[in-house]
């Protein structure tokens, strides 16, 4: 893909990854219980998170017609950076995890 093809599929694929991390919130306030989401349990946090990636996966799988391991690998490097640059804003790492 090139041009305006291109540009259409990544930015499709990239308002799905946003959106996997308000599948994130959702779940985790719904397995969590309390808002906002303070503190959630390993098991809690890892159910969502495997969950928004796999959102992401079939993102980029659809958007950008790549293999869905290599789509789960694309959405997990999008979460990896956008959990450094919660780091770099003295948040959690993960909505729920408690204070950083």
């Amino acid at each position: 893909y090139q041009g305006t093809a291109l540009l259409i599929r990544a930015t499709a694929c990239g308002l799905a990854f946003a959106a996997a991390w308000g599948v994130y919130t959702l779940l985790a306030y719904q397995l969590g219980g309390e808002w906002p989401i303070d503190t959630l349990g390993l098991p809690q946090m890892a159910i969502a998170a495997v969950v928004a990636i796999g959102v992401g996966a079939f993102a980029s799988y659809v958007s950008l017609d790549i293999d869905p391991a290599i789509g789960a690998v694309h959405c997990g490097l999008y979460f990896v950076v956008t959990v450094l640059l919660r780091l770099t804003m003295a948040l959690p790492a993960l909505p729920g995890l408690g204070d950083g």
